[in-house]
């Protein structure tokens, strides 16, 4: 509402501002040349002229008007976006502290939590990037666990709250709401590391010119088949008392095999064809299949434990790729029973 009364308010303005230019100029006209009303040509040529320089003159003030009643527009609206999103709000760290412990404490947790920082945020919507950290018991040792949060200081019903408060009012899984405190949770649980190193340990027999394990970890996928699987795990130990708000202790191997996680990891295949070219990624089915056979015959299969992987498989030769894909591999009883494609080349 400010804004248009400042728009109308310049524009009533500048119209008063030209009309009184016209009046007085017409004014001043007439007082310099008071033969005009004769009707000889002279006189008449210039009054000619003078309307001439009059309407010019008046266009020209008119269209400054308007480009600065733009300018000033633009600038309103600029300034009024900084404002309504909270650019430039500051915030006491305390009010910052405050929100987050608020944010842990009503999704249970009941460890302590620290502000280590929190830093003015310009590139996003978020005014304040803090980095917290919060720490539990666990089985006799304190566990440390960091986490980056959003602070809000938007003029709406954002402003005061954290990104954590934004996806708990949306209704999302605790996994989802506190990563960094969910994966630590696998970590810390038995088998973890040995599940890593088996997997690992598949490899071992493969050509590394043909074929290399790159990165690996888990992953806690919010579309696996069987995540009910892990939510019903992590109500279960909630309800028991167990750490970190039912995120720990984890059976990995359990979980595995329900298809509940999964394993993610980053291979590349570097295999000719027999025309010398390399195979390419989701091209067709043939192609697919031979990116099949090779990880059957390079991978120790005896070693993978029954599990969902997401491989995200480069294929090339002396690292230029000739294609990039994901796959979703299903591997049971030392067998791949699924091979298929998540995407297509990129």
């Amino acid at each position: 509402m400010f804004l248009i009364f400042l728009i109308l308010l310049l524009l009533v303005i500048s119209i008063l501002i030209s009309i009184s230019l016209i009046l007085f100029t017409r004014h001043k006209s007439r007082s310099q040349h008071p033969l005009i009303a004769q009707n000889n040509g002279g006189n008449q040529e210039l009054a000619k002229n003078t309307k001439n320089k009059v309407g010019f003159g008046v266009l020209g003030c008119f269209l400054s008007g308007v480009v600065l009643i733009f300018f000033m527009a633009l600038v309103s609206m600029f300034l009024s976006f900084i404002d309504m999103w909270g650019v430039f709000v500051r915030v006491p760290k305390y009010e910052m502290v405050q929100a987050v412990q608020r944010s842990y404490k009503q999704s249970g947790f009941e460890g302590t939590v620290r502000v280590l920082d929190a830093n003015k945020n310009y590139t996003s919507f978020a005014g304040y990037l803090i980095r917290a950290e919060y720490s539990e018991e666990i089985e006799g040792q304190t566990v440390k666990i960091g986490d980056r949060i959003e602070y809000y200081t938007s003029r709406d019903e954002k402003y005061g709250k954290t990104d954590i408060d934004l996806q708990l009012e949306k209704g999302d899984a605790i996994y989802q709401v506190f990563p960094s405190i969910a994966y630590r949770g696998l970590e810390l649980s038995p088998d973890y590391s040995e599940t890593l190193e088996t997997v690992k340990d598949s490899f071992t027999k493969a050509d590394k010119k043909k074929l290399y394990l790159e990165s690996l970890d888990f992953m806690i996928d919010k579309d696996a088949p069987h995540i009910d699987a892990y939510e019903a795990l992590i109500k279960k130990n909630r309800a028991e008392g167990q750490p970190l708000q039912g995120l720990y202790p984890i059976p990995i191997s359990d979980m595995l095999e329900k298809e509940a996680l999964a394993i993610e990891m980053k291979v590349i295949l570097n295999v000719e064809q027999d025309d010398g070219s390399i195979i390419g990624i989701g091209q067709d089915q043939k192609n697919d299949d031979k990116i099949k056979q090779i990880l059957q015959e390079q991978l120790d299969l005896t070693k993978l434990p029954n599990a969902r992987y997401l491989m995200d498989i480069g294929v090339g030769k002396h690292s230029k790729y000739s294609g990039f894909g994901k796959y979703e591999v299903i591997v049971q009883n030392h067998q791949i029973v699924r091979f298929s494609i998540q995407n297509k080349e990129y």
